[in-house]
């Protein structure tokens, strides 16, 4: 109970300080006084919570993930691939980014693109056959790399999937680029490459 009571005092004492000086300042009138609570009311009222929202905002983005299709990248890795003697059923590149939403409407007023990423869907014999896929994934992946640096849209390596399908089954496989660029500038092919690439 003295303990608390000694609390108190001073909590009181020091309330008392930060209100008063100890000192009387020469230059202290009721008009410095009055010109000081003014500040403090004004700085006081500056933070405190409007109801009304803050138009100021608008116009700041709000980031989501998204995708957008690259249709004239798709067709140069399409015409790519074919000169490197590689059949497929579909190819297509699609960047990988983060749509920036207008904080007040909700609508997407820019993309940012992160990098590209490529879909490759080609015909196989047998999904037996690891020979014959690694040796079709290692010419999708060199063709890939071997197209001239800003081909494709965005700062980072992006991923690369390849679907195979025989007539009865299908495989996907997806992985990034950078993972796999020096095994390709080795010349690491054939089954060796697609169990790296299937592990």
């Amino acid at each position: 109970m003295v303990k608390r009571t000694v609390l108190l005092i001073l909590l009181t004492i020091l309330l008392v300080g930060c209100n008063f000086p100890l000192y009387k300042d020469r230059n202290f009138d009721s008009k410095t006084a009055t010109a000081q609570m003014a500040l403090t009311l004004t700085a006081a009222s500056a933070i405190t919570p409007s109801v009304t929202p803050d138009t100021s905002l608008a116009g700041m983005c709000s980031y989501d993930w998204a995708t957008q299709s690259l249709p004239n990248e798709s067709v140069l890795l399409q015409n790519a691939l074919q000169t490197a003697g590689v059949t497929f059923i579909s190819v297509r590149a699609e960047a990988f980014g983060e749509n920036c939403y207008d904080a007040t409407s909700r609508v997407a007023v820019s993309f940012s693109t992160m990098e590209t990423d490529f879909h490759v869907s080609v015909p196989v014999e047998s999904l037996d056959n690891k020979e014959e896929m690694g040796n079709i994934a290692y010419t999708i992946i060199k063709t890939i790399l071997d197209l001239p640096q800003g081909t494709f849209p965005g700062p980072n390596p992006g991923y690369i999937g390849i679907n195979y399908k025989s007539e009865t089954s299908e495989l996907n496989l997806w992985f990034q680029i950078s993972f796999i660029k020096d095994v390709i500038v080795n010349g690491i092919k054939g089954t060796e490459l697609f169990e790296m690439l299937n592990s």
